[in-house]
């Protein structure tokens, strides 16, 4: 777990980092095409102003001759001018170079103009053209030129160091809050990382103190709606089943254990007393049957417990085949006959032909222990019921019986392994309380189930369900 942990916080490192990475990229590119769509716009207003400045110069021009009206009004100027650089101005050349008309200092005479066009030639800036006019930058300024009538051509221009200022705030101000937002990010996610950390931490340290001697330590939950809440849960519900699994392996120890104990301590108990004195030939004979008997049921148990650790231990499914189930009913009814021939116990069958996959060898197990069971427990003169029919979903078989019944508080645990129900099942009355446990595991290795349904002095019933099989492979002896 702290290995799971260390691998997080890198992993969570390497996502702030992305992330990093990932947030200046959208503020640089926000902020870079910002930058530029503001500084062309304002060049596309600056240039749309002189542009009808140049156009109202030329219509005053054609419509008026006189020099003193060509003055460029201050209405084009966007901004308002704050000092005199920032006015507009204007000059005008005729097309053998004499100036005709120059409105301030900073409009360029002819011969000017031509030593800034011939700069330009060389080291092209960023010079336009529209509608016939030309666009040009000299220095702070911004101008146009175009012809003009009588062979002449205009210039309007004026000062954009005010512009250009603007800019520059602009781009300060992207710059600031771009790195305070990159520096809120940051900050932000570094704190959220450290919150999806802390919970890793809490699991792997609650993880790391459970162990085989303490089992009842949990992971606190507190945010149960976030993954890792829910996380937290799923971890819980599995040191809760491993807790019940050490739990029914120290019971199933204790149990088998006091299960041998019982017949031990019979043979010892009869071969110290055989050898205390001298004894008769019977009592002998009586000794050495009670120590079989006791033998005998030391090796059914120890059949039993190797059959459940066989049946825990193959993962595997069972070798299937094609098998008539009311053929292995009939087969082991024929063998607890003589059981129930004794207790004067009346078998009614009710057999369908109905075919399952299934081991043969493994379901005559479970029948027999079914089977079994319904004779120990029926009262001399009841009645037991077998049937087998095909229902939707596979194959159903029932075994019924008119016995002592289950109580209501005993059928949740009547297929874990040593239980017994104390009034009919003790054990120097009933068996060794793994018959049903075998049965269970049986089945749902078959992909099948087993339920009981019983009533205390009315009787019980067990349904075994197995899957269908497509055909018949085999038959089973004893099946009319």
């Amino acid at each position: 777990m702290s290995s799971f942990s260390s691998r997080f916080k890198s992993l969570a490192f390497r996502i702030q980092v992305y992330y990093g990475l990932l947030l200046a990229t959208v503020i640089i590119t926000f902020a870079t095409v910002l930058y530029f769509q503001q500084s062309r716009l304002r060049m596309h207003a600056i240039d749309d102003e002189l542009v009808a400045s140049h156009q109202l110069l030329t219509s005053k021009m054609e419509t008026n001759p006189s020099v003193d009206d060509w003055k460029v009004p201050l209405s084009f100027n966007v901004p308002p001018p704050r000092q005199p650089r920032d006015v507009p101005y204007s000059s005008v050349w005729h097309k053998d170079g004499t100036t005709i008309y120059r409105s301030s200092l900073y409009a360029p005479s002819s011969a000017d103009d031509s030593t800034s066009q011939r700069k330009t030639e060389q080291s092209p800036g960023p010079t336009l053209h529209r509608r016939g006019i030309t666009v040009r930058n000299r220095g702070s300024f911004r101008e146009v030129i175009g012809a003009g009538p009588r062979e002449s051509t205009v210039l309007v221009g004026r000062n954009i160091e005010r512009d250009y200022r603007d800019i520059r705030s602009l781009l300060l101000v992207l710059i600031g809050t771009g790195l305070s937002v990159f520096t809120v990010g940051l900050f932000g996610g570094w704190i959220l990382a450290r919150q999806a950390i802390e919970p890793i931490n809490k699991i792997t340290q609650a993880a790391t103190e459970i162990s085989g001697n303490n089992l009842s330590r949990r992971i606190d939950l507190k945010e149960t709606e976030s993954e890792l809440g829910r996380l937290a849960q799923t971890l819980n519900g599995t040191f809760d089943r491993i807790a019940i699994a050490f739990k029914q392996q120290a019971e199933f120890t204790a149990d088998a254990s006091h299960e041998l104990r019982t017949p031990l301590s019979i043979i010892q108990t009869h071969q110290e007393l055989a050898l205390s004195k001298l004894r008769t030939a019977d009592e002998y004979r009586e000794t050495i049957e009670t120590c079989s008997r006791a033998t005998e049921r030391i090796a059914t148990l120890i059949n039993k417990l190797l059959s459940l650790a066989r049946l825990d231990a193959d993962s595997s499914s069972p070798l299937r085949i094609s098998t008539d189930i009311s053929g292995l009913v009939v087969k082991c009814r024929g063998l607890s006959e003589p059981m129930a021939n004794a207790k004067r116990l009346s078998i009614v069958s009710e057999l369908r032909e109905a075919w399952a996959m299934v081991d043969p060898s493994q379901i005559e197990q479970v029948i027999t222990n079914l089977l079994s069971n319904a004779i120990h427990y029926t009262e001399p003169g009841g009645s037991i019921t077998l049937a087998v029919e095909s229902i939707s979903h596979g194959i159903q078989l029932s075994i019924s019986d008119s016995g002592v019944g289950i109580s209501e508080s005993d059928l949740p645990r009547i297929f874990d392994r040593f239980y017994r129900v104390d009034h009919a099942r003790s054990r120097d009355s009933g068996g060794s309380g793994l018959g049903l446990a075998i049965s269970r595991s049986i089945v749902e290795a078959h992909g099948g189930k087993i339920e009981v349904e019983s009533t205390l002095g009315r009787g019980s019933r067990f349904t075994v369900t197995l899957p269908l099989a497509e055909k018949r492979v085999t038959e089973v002896p004893g099946y009319t």
